[in-house]
Parts: C-alpha cells; sequence; structure tokens
C-alpha cells in the first residue's frame, strides 16, 4: 500500500512530539486504534454492508493520496471509518470552528439520501453510470458518488476483498435509490426517536386554526378567515387541513369550487400590508373545467374582502418566471460545471467559466425571480392593488415569489424565527413537494427541480445587496440547504401535510412515530455552530448600543451631545444621512435584478472545489473582521461606561464567533485556517497543499484586536 495513505497528526501531537513527549501521544493514538473500526449510528439505524481496505481519495490528488479505511453502507447513510487521526471524536476545544461539524452525521458520512449520481470505474477512465436496479457483478476500481450538496467522493478498492467490494457497491446502488416511500431510513428512525421537550416545541406548523390566527393578527389582516373546509383534507390532501380565503367566501363555496382546480388548490391568503392590500395564491382552472366563474367568484372575493376599488392583480407566473422543468435543466448545468474531479477539468472549465456559466442560465432565472418579486411589491405598495399569483399546481414558483415579496415588505421576515415561520407556511403548510422536488424517493425527471435552492439562492442575492438587513448569515442558508437532503427531518420529507400527518400517525408499523423539525438546530450542532449563522452587521445594527448614541437623549447635557456628535464625524458609524452602513430601521427592500448585480452564491456551489478556494479571503474574511468590529464597538462602550463610573453595567454579549474564551488557545488559532469555503472544509491535510499556499491561521485576524483581552467582567 502506498506511503501516502496512512494515519495523520494533529499538529498539536506533531509539537508535543517535538518537545519529547512522544509516549504520552502513543498513549492518545492507541485509545482510538485499539477501537473497532466501526460508525457512529442513529436509533434505528443499522449495518448493511461493509468492506476493508477500502481507499478514501483527497479531492484533486489524480486519485494517488488519500486515506485507508472500512467503507459502511447502513440503511441511513454510506460511511467511511479511518484510523486517520483527525476524525478523532476527541477533537480539540472548540474545534466547531475548525470545521462545521454535525451531530447526526460525521466528516465521512454521506445520507443516501444526499446522493444524486453514482458512478463506477471497471478499468481505464471510463465510468458508468449506475441506477436503479443494477447489479454489479465484476470488481470496482473506483466508486464516485456525486452529491446533492456539490460534493464528490471517491472510493478506490483496490486493496479490498473481491466479494466485499461487489457487495457494498451493490448495497449502496439498491438502498441511494428508493422505490417506496417507506423504504426510506425515516420510517426506522422514527420508529427509535424520541421527542425532547422545550420552548421550541411552541414553534408554529401551522397545522391548527390557532397558528394563521396569530400570523393574521400579526399582521393586523382584517376581513380574511381561517376556514376548517379541509379538516381530515376532504377538500385536497395537498394543501394544510387550515388556510386562510377571503371571508365573503363559504365553505359550501370553496367545496363546490375545489373540483375545478388542480389538486383542489383554491386560493389561499398568503400576506397583508397594514392597509389592507393582500397577496394570496392560485392554481390554475383545469383546462377541461368550463366553470371559470369559480376563479371569477374568488377574485371578486377578495375585492369585497379588502374593500379595495381596484381589481386584483392576476400576475401568471408561467410568463414571467421559470418553469419547474427550466429549474432543473439549469441546475443540471450548474452541477457539471461546479463538480470537477481533476485539476485538469476544473482548469478546462476555467478557461470559459463566464461563458459556461451563462450557458447554465441559472442567473439568468434568479434575475427573473428578484425582478417579477419587485414587480408584485410595487403593485402592491404603489399601485394599491391586491395581487394573485396563479401557477399550475400553485407550489412551486409561487412559494418562490411569495416568500421574496414578504421577505421586501416585512421585516420580521429577515430574523431567523420570522423566516423559519415563512419557510413552513409558504413552503410545508401550503404543499411544496419536497419527497419528488428532491428525488429523496425514485421520482420521475420531471418531477425533479430545485426549486427551494433557487428560493434561499434568491434570498441570498437580497442578502448581499441589503448586507445589514438579515439577522442570519450565508453559513445560515447553505446549512439549510444541507439540511433538505438529511433525509430525517419532518419539515423536508414530505410532499405535502396530509402525507406528513399519515407518516406521523401510521409509520411503517401502522403505529404513531415521532420525527424531529428541522428548525431544532441544536439537535444537529453546538452553541458554537449556530453562533454562525449570526449576522455581525445585524446584531450591532441592534445593540442598544447603537440606538442610544444615534437617539441621544434630551436630558444631557450639552457638552456630552457634542462629544457623541463629534464621535458620529469620527467613526462614520452613526451617520444621520440616507447613505449609512446600518440602517436602523428599514421596512421595505428595492432589490436590483440586472445581470451586472446577480452573483453566483460560492460557498453554497464551490466550497468542495478546492482549486477555487480564495486562501484567506472572500465572504468569510469579510465576516470574520465584521465580528471583530463588533466586539470592538462593544468593548469601547463597556470601557466609556466604566471610565463614567457605571460599574453595575455589565458589557453586553455580541453573540457572534469570538465572543467566547474558549477561542483564545494559541494552538487551535495557530491551526485553524480561513479560506473563502470557511466554515464546511477542513484544514489543508497535506504537505503538497500546504507548501502550494500562504495560508493565513485564525490568529492573524486577531492580533492586535480586544480578543486578546481576557474580559472576566462579561455576562456570563
Amino acid at each position: 500500500m502506498s506511503r501516502r495513505f496512512k494515519s495523520y497528526l494533529y499538529r498539536s501531537d506533531v509539537e508535543m512530539k517535538e518537545k519529547g513527549k512522544a509516549e504520552e501521544v502513543e498513549q492518545n493514538a492507541s485509545k482510538f486504534f485499539d477501537k473497532d473500526l466501526e460508525p457512529n449510528l442513529l436509533p434505528g439505524e443499522k449495518i448493511i454492508s461493509y468492506a476493508k481496505s477500502v481507499l478514501k481519495f483527497d479531492p484533486f490528488m489524480n486519485k494517488k493520496q488519500g486515506t485507508s479505511g472500512h467503507l459502511f453502507v447502513t440503511n441511513f447513510k454510506v460511511s467511511f471509518v479511518t484510523a486517520d487521526k483527525s476524525s478523532y471524536e476527541e477533537v480539540p476545544s472548540k474545534s466547531a470552528i475548525k470545521r462545521q461539524r454535525n451531530k447526526l452525521i460525521d466528516e465521512n458520512d454521506i445520507p443516501l439520501t444526499n446522493i444524486s449520481n453514482i458512478y463506477q470505474c471497471i478499468s481505464g477512465s471510463k465510468k458508468k453510470k449506475m441506477t436503479s436496479g443494477n447489479i454489479v457483478s465484476g470488481q470496482t476500481k473506483y466508486l464516485e458518488l456525486y452529491c446533492k450538496d456539490f460534493q464528490i467522493h471517491t472510493f478506490g478498492f483496490k486493496f479490498t476483498n473481491k466479494e466485499e467490494g461487489k457487495a457494498i457497491v451493490n448495497a449502496i446502488v439498491h438502498h441511494t435509490f428508493p422505490t417506496r416511500a417507506d423504504l426510506l431510513f425515516a420510517y426506522d428512525f422514527g420508529d427509535c426517536f424520541q421527542e425532547q421537550g422545550g420552548s421550541e416545541d411552541a414553534f408554529p406548523e401551522y397545522n391548527c386554526s390557532k397558528d394563521w390566527e396569530n400570523e393574521m393578527s400579526r399582521q393586523n389582516c382584517k376581513g380574511w378567515r381561517v376556514t376548517d373546509v379541509n379538516i381530515n383534507y376532504n377538500l385536497s390532501t395537498s394543501l394544510s387541513e387550515y388556510f386562510v380565503v377571503p371571508g365573503q367566501l363559504l365553505n359550501s363555496d370553496l367545496l363546490q369550487a375545489a373540483g375545478q382546480f388542480p389538486s383542489g388548490r383554491i386560493l389561499v391568503w398568503s400576506f397583508s400590508l397594514p392597509n389592507g392590500i393582500s397577496l394570496s395564491r392560485i392554481s390554475q382552472v383545469q383546462q377541461e373545467s368550463e366553470f371559470k366563474i369559480f376563479e371569477v367568484k374568488m377574485l371578486s372575493a377578495i375585492k369585497q374582502t379588502c374593500g379595495n376599488s381596484i381589481e386584483p392583480e392576476v400576475i401568471d407566473l408561467t410568463k414571467c418566471c421559470p418553469t419547474v422543468k427550466e429549474v432543473q435543466q439549469s441546475y443540471e448545468k450548474l452541477k457539471e460545471l461546479c463538480m470537477t474531479v481533476s485539476i485538469k477539468e476544473f482548469v478546462t472549465n476555467d478557461l470559459s467559466w463566464y461563458s459556461n456559466l451563462d450557458n447554465t442560465q441559472w442567473l439568468q432565472s434568479i434575475c427573473k425571480c428578484l425582478q417579477t418579486t419587485d414587480d408584485v411589491k410595487k403593485l402592491m405598495v404603489n399601485g394599491k392593488k391586491d395581487v394573485v399569483l396563479k401557477e399550475e399546481q400553485s407550489y412551486d414558483i409561487s412559494c418562490i415569489i411569495c416568500s421574496l415579496v414578504q421577505i421586501c415588505l416585512d421585516p420580521y421576515y429577515r430574523t431567523i424565527t420570522g423566516f423559519q415561520q415563512l419557510i413552513q407556511r409558504e413552503w410545508i403548510a401550503l404543499g411544496h413537494p419536497f419527497q419528488k422536488r428532491h428525488n429523496l424517493i425514485a421520482a420521475t425527471e420531471a418531477e425533479q427541480s430545485p426549486v427551494f435552492l433557487m428560493f434561499l439562492d434568491c434570498v441570498w442575492q437580497l442578502m448581499e445587496q441589503f448586507p445589514s438587513c438579515f439577522a442570519f448569515t450565508e453559513t445560515y442558508l447553505t446549512t439549510l440547504w444541507d439540511s433538505v437532503h438529511l433525509g430525517i427531518f419532518k419539515t423536508f420529507l414530505f410532499d405535502n401535510c396530509h402525507q406528513q400527518k399519515k407518516f406521523l400517525k401510521e409509520g411503517r408499523k401502522l403505529k404513531q412515530v415521532n420525527l424531529p423539525s428541522v428548525w431544532k438546530w441544536n439537535m444537529q450542532f453546538s452553541d458554537d455552530d449556530l453562533l454562525l449563522f449570526n449576522n455581525p452587521l445585524y446584531n450591532i445594527k441592534n445593540l442598544k448600543i447603537a440606538q442610544g448614541i444615534k437617539n441621544g437623549t434630551s436630558k444631557e447635557t450639552a457638552l456630552v451631545l457634542r462629544d457623541k456628535l463629534y464621535a458620529k464625524k469620527l467613526t462614520e458609524l452613526y451617520r444621520d444621512d440616507d447613505k449609512q452602513l446600518f440602517y436602523v430601521n428599514v421596512e421595505v427592500l428595492h432589490p436590483s435584478y440586472t445581470s451586472a448585480v446577480i452573483k453566483l452564491w460560492k460557498q453554497c456551489y464551490l466550497r468542495w472545489n478546492s482549486p477555487a478556494e480564495i486562501i484567506g479571503g472572500g465572504n468569510p474574511s469579510q465576516y470574520l473582521q465584521q465580528c471583530l468590529l463588533v466586539e470592538e464597538i462593544i468593548n469601547l462602550h463597556h470601557t466609556m461606561l466604566k471610565l463614567q463610573k457605571k460599574q453595575s453595567q455589565k458589557r453586553p454579549k455580541s453573540e457572534l464567533i469570538f465572543q467566547n474564551d474558549g477561542l483564545k488557545s494559541p494552538t487551535f488559532l495557530d491551526s485553524t485556517y480561513l479560506t473563502s469555503s470557511f466554515p464546511f472544509t477542513p484544514n489543508p491535510t497535506n504537505q503538497g497543499q500546504m507548501n502550494s499556499f500562504v495560508y493565513t491561521p485564525l490568529s492573524s485576524y486577531l492580533q492586535h484586536s480586544v480578543i486578546d483581552y481576557d474580559y472576566t467582567d462579561a455576562v456570563e
């Protein structure tokens, strides 16, 4: 076996060896090597097949470097377990900042629901795409797993027993493409999962009338009503049991009209402005139907309910937005462009990168969605018109536009809680078919389309244009996309609420089961990881420091006010003009959608593409500098209060990643390197990479900053 396939030590272990503590290092290592190499298993998870002496190749190393270990297939994942010490559970303190670590899956685990394509190489460089029903009879030389998160995993079977190799490849192919929903791991996991109590249990899932009424009350929505016409899904299995309709429509009207719309998807309310102007969605009346009068009656009911003398504006999304099929076609081209397995392939793509990116039509589709969003926003705000979005099924592109309009018009949906409630209401409760669109079971090609990813990309574009208006970061959005493919959260596992309710009530064994909600983030990540979700520019805007300095008080002396005004001029952080960096209260966002403004979301699509990484730069560098800026501001304000002898005033927390004492470990900070893929990719592990580039450790970012100091009076 090549000496390149070996176990690596932590940098701290190397330092210990250099200090003459080799014996201690060996003792620590033996604790790991003496263990059986087996994957960590979730409740209900079982090992199906395994193979020893499998090679996992490092990306972009032409299959010449990697790690040796055992490859397992369970009913949940493909798991590579190695004696590589860099994969220890006993990792250094605060390793979440080194790389985001998920509690549910290890670094070398690949959920079966995350695999999109499997390629087998028997000899030479020719690859065969494996599909459901394929059976491997000969020996596999290499196996490539292409994932929905744009990552590629490559395994070699040169030293693997032939029968073990054949068995595990067949197991991967067979269990990656289930033909029925009840073959998903969630059915086994649901039997064993125990729901944990807590305050998060109150998160509204819009499966009861109270959740809808609370949202209507928050928006001060008048004239509309929550209907129970769909109790037991008598009207539509595609909609939730409760939703909001015009107050003028009776349940009998709804039942009469439902048969004329696909899947019974009648008019449904989404949002209202304080002046009563509304946004709603409706599917297209079935072509064979001669009763379009029902659509006219529903539109008339909106006019009566809202008391608007102007007819509602109906926007046909099929004419101004990409279709579901076009989204899928663009996505496939984008994956082909971004997912490369060799330096040669990367260089070839790079030579014509911009033309290739343009040919995917992905960014053009985003432009169309943002333009339609802006058009709808202007109709509602400037034109004072009620708007109805029409789509064939009203559960794909209408979800995107409805959600984006609300994000632009209501700051609440730019907070983490508000954004999650928006997704729960517009996407989950109103029936976006996640199972079909993300091919969680063997769906037809026409049913697959990452519509939800396009929505997240549109939100990221807005965040780039309005960096201080969102409480969350791009890391939050990327992590949310990853969570879609874990396959164990009830949030993203089903096509509609009816399917979800049937699963939770019956399971596979006709007994009640439980599945977690994706919004319980502490089930996946540590508190340190969750700090990466918080936007420093938004946090500083909402601290009492900023409000206090900006507003001032009439009781303060002229001298104090003069000093504060002088501080404003010096820092330019709290200016009163319209070009301030930290907006105190931005109600309405006005998105730009020209081709010069729309960018590629690099963190999501290129984070595993190491040749494209920006060493020490990119958005993560800006993010870390912003975090330090916030800490500096907080510290200066705290110092000022101390000088004014207000010792009772404690330094507030920034809720950002550099606020914890544990991050001040010199060993950790010196051995953690920043790239544009932070925090998703691990540190470079081979000397070739280390010698090719000048890597910047996190400690360099903290020099001469307040993080160098230990604030013992910080809030616990």
